[in-house]
């Protein structure tokens, strides 16, 4: 799955917030509504706009780990930063982790999940 692909319209909400934009999530539920892989394109590329920090990474990741709890998942694979595998390059002792101001609020959030699954 693509970690900024699960960003539901709460969380929308909250990462513009964050950047001091004032954004109800019946106006994400609207522009998540489009009819073709361009109009795809355009929403993903809007509600990306949003994510500028690794506390915004960290935010989509703990929503993301949570929404896969809710439905029971026992074990998923994720990418981000344009393809990244995320599954394998957290785990322990990678060098994506070891980068705080990058990559560290998702190790932060995988650890986080799992300790709470």
């Amino acid at each position: 799955m693509h970690l900024e692909g699960s960003i539901r319209p709460a969380i929308a909400s909250a990462l513009a917030a964050r950047h001091g934009v004032e954004l109800e999530e019946e106006e994400v539920r609207r522009r998540y509504e489009y009819t073709n892989f361009a109009g795809f394109l355009d929403a993903f590329k809007w509600v990306t706009s949003f994510v500028r920090e690794p506390k915004d990474f960290a935010l989509i990741a703990a929503d993301l780990a949570e929404q896969l709890l809710e439905q029971k998942v026992a074990y998923a694979e994720g990418d981000a930063f344009g393809g990244r595998d995320v599954s394998s390059a957290a785990a322990a002792g990678s060098e994506f982790c070891r980068d705080p101001e990058s990559h560290g609020a998702i190790c932060k959030a995988r650890v986080a999940a799992e300790l709470d699954f």
